[in-house]
């Protein structure tokens, strides 16, 4: 029984005042799930009751004299240091008994059934006992969030207790938002002190024109700041607007000038799977070497082979989110350690059709009859910007850079006419042309043409890159000529 007095529960509701919590956010006070209406107790039921009442004073004591050192614990493993949940918040944070699920309809895959961590930050899947936790409640309460068990009220809060960990939010700081719209995050950011740069579609996208129906799509600053956080001045005094696709992030801002940059639950929607991992990868471009990056966006928990990939939407899968993490730590970056677990309860707990926003954690996609949740990546740049040698040389090298060598007639391998064959058609070089300098042509001559890229590394451009799949697929991605 979840009854803190030893009585036995009727179908009349009572509240219980001592174990009400304060008003949150100008919300009603949150409701203990449950009832509590007296009727005779035999003999047998009051043992049981004193029983019960021993364990619980054991586990108390437990709690207070070891509860400290798990808390320490989960902190150095990248936790947010939340510390224990109150009674209340764990009961509200059980799942609800999906009345919509029917036998048939599928279910939370086994490997997310792990024993869950409410309360503990880094990469991990939406939970509902997460949204309940008292120090959540704390920043939804200065988002001025509704608190409701809802994957939004997760993200606002878990990305806001990231970069407040990270000790970011204060002034000096700089942050990036993409795909901002009207979401509250800028406006709770640009309070704590720090400058914030907010960032939607632009206006005359189509895309953005869809999201604008939604009242989704922010078109300028004013449209993303929120009254009740901070004035119209103060906002406008540490926050700026510009229109990015983050498919085409400007160059200016790829420069690293960044403290933090995040986005919550957008980057699924930039066009594909593939864009969506581009993107991220991208994104960390933004941030100054060991600079915070947080993005939340969607994963399929029921299947670990199958996702979306539609225009317009990614449902990612765990293998492509692992995959993810494998090339951003090959980057040398550091992701935050992914936890998976949801908890054994959690097997059918997500909403169908009508939805009910109350109860929204996870949901069931109905075109593909998978159920998807959130889920938060939490990543800090490579400590440095130096990154691999600059490649000069390039192999094979084109006829009019061989020629622009002093012996270029006897270098080896030295074909001009099938230079030209393939393409490179520079012809002889005039004696008043000027030379490409040794140290950028290659020692070895003319090799075949590439069947791949090279291996990912800082180099100067090449002719022969063009023609290699990766680079017709990715040109044909964009919509660029070859």
């Amino acid at each position: 029984s979840n009854s803190a007095s030893f009585t036995v529960a009727n179908a009349q509701p009572t509240r219980r005042p001592a174990e009400m919590p304060a008003a949150v956010g100008g919300l009603p006070p949150l409701r203990h799930r449950g009832s509590a209406g007296k009727t005779r107790v035999s003999a047998g039921q009051a043992l049981v009751g004193v029983v019960g009442g021993c364990i619980l004073l054991w586990l108390l004591v437990s709690t207070l004299l070891f509860g400290s050192a798990s808390t320490a614990g989960g902190a150095s493993g990248g936790g947010m240091g939340f510390g224990a949940a109150d009674p209340v918040a764990e009961d509200l944070a059980k799942p609800v008994p999906n009345g919509k699920y029917r036998d048939g309809m599928p279910v939370v895959a086994p490997v997310f059934l792990r024993p869950r961590e409410a309360g503990v930050g880094g990469s991990k899947l939406a939970m509902r006992a997460d949204v309940f936790h008292p120090a959540c409640r704390r920043y939804l309460k200065e988002l001025h969030e509704t608190l409701r068990a809802h994957r939004k009220a997760w993200e606002f809060c878990y990305i806001m207790a990231e970069v407040d960990r990270a000790g970011l939010l204060k002034p000096g700081k700089r942050g990036l938002g993409f795909a901002v719209g009207t979401e509250p995050l800028a406006s709770a950011f640009a309070a704590r002190g720090a400058d914030v740069v907010i960032s939607d579609l632009p206006i005359d996208s189509v895309t953005s024109k869809a999201w604008d129906a939604t009242a989704q799509h922010a078109a300028s600053l004013d449209a993303a700041h929120k009254a009740a956080i901070l004035s119209a001045a103060d906002f406008r005094a540490r926050a700026s607007f510009r229109a990015v696709d983050m498919n085409v992030i400007p160059y200016d801002l790829l420069n690293g000038t960044f403290d933090f940059t995040w986005s919550s639950s957008s980057l699924e929607h930039v066009g594909s799977c593939k864009r969506a991992q581009r993107f991220i990868r991208k994104s960390i471009n933004t941030v100054k070497p060991g600079g915070l990056v947080v993005h939340t966006t969607e994963v399929v928990i029921s299947s670990l082979t199958q996702g979306r990939d539609v225009p317009g939407l990614c449902l990612f899968t765990k293998s492509l989110i692992d995959q993810t993490i494998r090339e951003l730590k090959a980057d040398g970056h550091s992701v935050l350690t992914m936890r998976w677990g949801l908890g054994n309860e959690a097997r059918t707990d997500y909403d169908v059709k009508p939805f009910d926003f109350n109860n929204h954690m996870a949901l069931l996609d109905a075109e593909s009859n998978l159920v998807h949740t959130s889920i938060m990546l939490v990543v800090r740049r490579a400590p440095t910007k130096a990154g691999p040698r600059l490649e000069f040389a390039a192999s094979p090298v084109p006829w009019h850079m061989r020629l622009s060598l002093p012996a270029a007639s006897s270098a080896p391998g030295s074909d001009g006419a099938a230079d030209d064959a393939a393409g490179t058609g520079a012809g002889p070089k005039t004696d008043d042309e000027l030379s490409i300098h040794p140290s950028f042509i290659a020692s070895d001559g003319k090799g075949p043409a590439r069947e791949t890229l090279p291996p990912a590394r800082s180099r100067l451009a090449h002719r022969l890159d063009l023609p290699t799949p990766t680079c017709v697929d990715t040109l044909a991605e964009l919509g660029e000529a070859p």
